[in-house]
């Protein structure tokens, strides 16, 4: 059979009223009891003796069972209740919150006084009351208004509205707030309120609301961008200044940082850029001493653009950038350098040589050797050319020509070897006769050349003090090799050419001539009439003789500046004859 639980003996509650709570605790716990809730209540007695507990004394309860105790609580001092009364009544009000007294009823009262003024208070002076305990004023009687209700609408439309309600405008405080900044969020007194003339209404107000404003200097320009934006603020101008290290770095932000703004202020920032240089003006250098200039100012030989212009080859004649502007260190110059006129190269092939000779001249090439070579076919017709059809070659670039000519006649005297018989000796080579050119064109003298089985040699212009004046310019004047001379091999034919006559040749002595012959006129007029002169005998003819393999022909006709007129004339057929006539001055 199992043993019987022990029994445990309950326990007697003591009697802990009267005794300090420390001492009531520990009475407790020697009982057998558990501590409970202690209360303060209110006491004119000593403070921390025990009032009151839960169970009473004596009685006989199980361990362990909670006692609770009510303690005396430290009594508040009073409050002493001050005089107010013949006080204005903002005075009375602070005299009473500062008392610990609590405002009671302010009840108008007429009076011949000064309105305003405390008349009577509900509590004696120097009487002690319980702290917060009302006091009611009576005061005399002032003008009451209304106050407005100036909440949600802007500050300057809230001053005009206290100010037409008879009231003073008091402080003005401010509050972060979403919405338009300067709204009346709060007021004291409180709409609808009936205060005295003149009584100070607050207001609290609405301002944007402000961001801090973040560090963003030696960040990257980009990472700088997103802190700024992120924070709630905007872009501002941003300014390059050179400095050493990485370009695109901030340096400088016109707000420090930690600041608070209003969002949306804009935050200007100064940012690094890589040092700069002067471009230099490289215009009309040649592109050598340009590309020293380049690299000497700091900057990068670009790409270099050939252009066709007139003048020398290889100067400059754009450049990009411009003279003078500042760009980054190392910054691409680019050139645009002049080039020698190109022209392309006609296809002169099976055209008479005077025909290729005018296309050469139009397209602006300059004429070259010009070869004869026997061909079948026509004679003067462009076998070859030294330039290529279509080629691009600077103009005033040389053209050789190899013209076809037919196989020479024999000239009479000379024997051809037999055809049949005994083998042939060593015959005499064939004799060329120099063709007559003087007086022909330059083509038709090279025509006349290339047929006989010759070539052209050089072809020279030559002026002359008095040019041959019925001669056209661009014809043969004089040659060399003579006309008819018999050439054993092929020497190449010199011709001399007439330029074009000058105007001063044609006007200066035209005039002089003029001026003598009217001169000459008003002699005659002037003088009395007279005998005739006497006969002038006839003048001396002088004939010259000349001897000249050729058959050439010179017509010249020479104009001094002296009355004395001359005049040459000349013709060689072989045998040169040349007559000077003196035709003397009639004074």
């Amino acid at each position: 059979m199992p043993a019987a639980r022990a029994q445990v003996p309950p326990a007697t509650v003591p009697d802990v009223t009267g005794r300090p709570l420390e001492t009531a605790l520990a009475m407790i716990e020697r009982a057998g009891l558990a501590r409970g809730r202690i209360d303060e209540r209110p006491s004119s007695g000593r403070p921390g003796i025990v009032l009151d507990q839960s169970l009473k004394p004596g009685t006989r309860v199980q361990r362990g069972t909670a006692l609770h105790l009510a303690v005396a609580q430290e009594a508040e001092a009073p409050a002493i209740v001050p005089n107010v009364t013949n006080r204005p009544l903002e005075t009375a009000l602070a005299m009473i919150d500062k008392a610990g007294l609590a405002r009671g009823r302010v009840v108008d009262r007429p009076s011949s006084g000064q309105p305003g003024i405390v008349l009577d208070q509900s509590l004696k002076p120097g009487t002690r009351v319980p702290r917060d305990t009302p006091l009611d004023l009576g005061v005399a009687q002032v003008e009451l208004v209304t106050v407005p209700n100036v909440l949600n609408g802007p500050l300057e439309a809230a001053f005009a509205r206290i100010d037409e309600a008879g009231l003073a405008r008091g402080k003005v405080g401010s509050r972060e707030s979403l919405g338009p900044p300067d709204l009346v969020l709060e007021q004291s007194p409180r709409p609808g309120a009936r205060v005295p003339r003149g009584t100070v209404l607050n207001l609290t107000v609405s301002q944007v609301q402000l961001v801090t404003v973040p560090d963003v200097t030696k960040l990257p320009a980009g990472d700088a961008f997103s802190r700024i934006e992120n924070a709630g603020l905007t872009r501002g101008t941003v300014t390059n200044r050179e400095a050493p290290g990485p370009p695109e770095i901030v340096l400088e932000q016109s707000l420090r940082p930690g600041a608070r703004v209003r969002r949306g202020t804009p935050l200007n920032l100064t940012l690094s850029q890589v040092q700069l240089v002067i471009v230099p003006d490289v215009m009309k250098l040649p592109v050598g001493d340009a590309f020293a200039r380049i690299e000497s100012a700091g900057l990068t030989r670009g790409n270099v653009t050939n252009r066709e212009a007139p003048g020398p080859a290889d100067l400059v004649l754009e450049q990009s950038p411009r003279p003078g502007a500042r760009v980054p260190r190392g910054t691409l110059l680019n050139l645009t350098v002049s080039q020698v006129q190109l022209v392309t190269v006609p296809d002169l092939t099976h055209l008479p040589v005077g025909n290729a000779l005018t296309r050469i001249d139009e397209i602006g090439l300059a004429r070259g050797t010009v070869t004869n070579r026997e061909a079948p076919g026509p004679a003067d017709l462009i076998l070859e050319q030294s330039l290529s059809p279509g080629a691009r070659v600077p103009r005033g670039t040389a053209l050789d020509l190899t013209v076809s000519q037919a196989q020479p006649a024999t000239p009479p005297g000379v024997i051809n070897p037999p055809v049949a018989g005994p083998p042939a000796q060593p015959s005499t080579p064939v004799a060329l006769l120099v063709p007559d050119v003087v007086g022909h064109s330059v083509e038709e003298a090279m025509a006349l050349v290339g047929r006989a089985g010759l070539t052209v040699g050089t072809v020279t212009e030559r002026s002359f003090l008095l040019p041959p004046y019925f001669q056209p310019a661009g014809t043969v004047f004089q040659q060399q090799p003579a006309a008819r001379t018999p050439l054993a091999a092929a020497v190449p034919v010199d011709l001399i050419v007439l330029p074009r006559v000058p105007a001063w040749a044609i006007i200066i002595p035209s005039a002089m001539l003029g001026a003598a012959i009217v001169l000459l006129l008003r002699r005659r007029l002037s003088s009395p009439l007279k005998a005739p002169p006497p006969q002038v005998p006839l003048p001396t003819v002088v004939t010259r003789a000349y001897s000249d393999a050729g058959d050439q022909r010179i017509p010249s006709v020479m104009n001094p500046v002296s009355p004395e007129i001359r005049v040459r004339h000349t013709a060689d057929p072989g045998t040169q004859s040349i007559r000077e006539m003196l035709f003397p001055s009639p004074h």
